[in-house]
């Protein structure tokens, strides 16, 4: 049975308009992220990201026309201005955002993250990279650092200031039994049991492994957060119970760490491994935190100079500890969330990064006395593999052997 002429052009006119209109659809796709960035005719949401997006290259050009710019820039520009779209264009934040949705709720798997027991978010660099390139150092290496620790506390000890260190252990090491997925296995004796071995060999050098104190206190609460690689500051209070009778007992006294062990939980923390999950939503936890009031009677928190990050002061008197630097990195800082600060007549925290940069002793306080050294696991198998580190050590001994 033949169609009626009339229906055959209808069809034909109908098709024609959705090839139109698909075609129509595919170009408006393509053209309204460039609208976006141009016009912002949307408001979408911002990402949180632990980086700095690139900038527009060569701005200097502005005022010359696309193709002069590649021309005068060459293919260096090409590449830069690439980079600098990747970051920028129109609707980016809302397709990763629902990329990564996509990716934890129907796969169960973030780029950056592992998604462990009872909420705990792991990043995947800290296990798969820092940490096995920390056990996978050489003894050679090893021997190295070891062998500029001891200087290190030789120098110290000329200037009449005494050396603790700390060894911070990593979230992965104390709650291993939350990582779920399969991913590299660390070995049975990882280097910083050697670095333990190391200073129970030199007594001379008080050590603290943050270990036992921490083991101690996770059988009841917990001592990192769960969304962040942190200790949180159950955490901090542990090693503070053991570094401050340590302290007290190089001057012949007995102390001991006197804040309060009051407990809170402080619902919607949201840690940094949550800029990394990069979703719409991000799952936020209850934190459990000691609670410190800072003595108004003697708190004297100083505005920080250059290299310090952080400055306490008090006038002296009985029961405190000395002038006092803690260098290490951003575990430290946790340290002074518990009151640990109202223990000293006067404290600073340098960050590790300014060893690279700075003498030793532009480092100190004038009148320090001690210097508490915190480092972590993966501390140790790479940052202080770099002789830019220990360079001031270096230049120092030089210029003493030379008189």
């Amino acid at each position: 049975m033949r169609s009626k002429p009339g229906s055959d052009h209808r069809s034909s006119v109908s098709g024609r308009l959705l090839h139109i209109a698909g075609v129509l659809l595919f170009i408006g796709g393509l053209s309204l992220p460039i609208f976006q960035n141009k016009l912002s005719l949307f408001t979408v949401p911002t990402l949180s990201e632990n980086r700095n997006l690139h900038l527009k290259p060569d701005t200097h050009l502005d005022d010359r026309s696309l193709i002069e710019r590649i021309y005068l820039g060459g293919v260096k520009y090409t590449r830069k201005y690439e980079d600098f779209f990747n970051d920028h264009f129109g609707f980016r934040h809302l397709l990763i955002m629902l990329k990564n949705e996509i990716d934890r709720f129907v796969f169960g798997v973030s780029d950056d993250l592992l998604f462990g027991a009872d909420g705990f978010l792991f990043q995947k660099s800290v296990i798969e990279e820092d940490l096995i390139r920390a056990d996978s150092v050489s003894s050679e290496k090893l021997a190295e650092v070891q062998k500029n620790i001891l200087r290190m506390h030789r120098y110290l000890q000329k200037r009449g200031i005494k050396l603790v260190t700390i060894l911070c252990r990593e979230r992965e090491t104390l709650y291993p039994e939350k990582i779920l997925l399969p991913t590299v296995k660390r070995p049975e004796i990882t280097n910083a049991e050697r670095y333990v071995r190391f200073f129970k060999e030199h007594p001379e050098i008080p050590f603290i492994d943050s270990l036992p104190a921490l083991q101690r206190m996770k059988t009841n609460y917990p001592v990192f957060y769960k969304t962040d690689f942190h200790w949180n500051s159950m955490g901090a209070y542990a090693v503070s119970k053991e570094l401050i009778p340590a302290l007290t007992s190089l001057y012949g006294e007995t102390a001991q760490f006197k804040t309060p062990f009051n407990v809170v939980e402080r619902p919607g923390f949201s840690g940094t491994a949550n800029l990394y999950l990069a979703t719409f939503s991000t799952p936020p936890e209850v934190a459990t935190e000691i609670s410190y009031v800072p003595d108004s009677a003697v708190n004297q928190v100083v505005p920080p100079k250059y290299p310090a990050d952080f400055h306490y002061r008090q006038s002296p008197r009985k029961g405190l500890l000395p002038a006092t630097v803690f260098l290490g990195n951003s575990f430290s800082p946790y340290f002074f969330k518990i009151g640990l600060a109202e223990h000293f007549e006067e404290v600073i925290y340098v960050f590790k990064g300014h060893m690279k940069f700075q003498p030793l002793e532009k480092l100190l306080l004038p009148e320090t006395k001690l210097v508490v050294w915190q480092f972590n696991e993966f501390d140790i198998g790479t940052f202080y593999l770099d002789p830019s580190v220990w360079a001031s050590i270096d230049e120092t001994e030089e210029e003493e052997s030379s008189r």
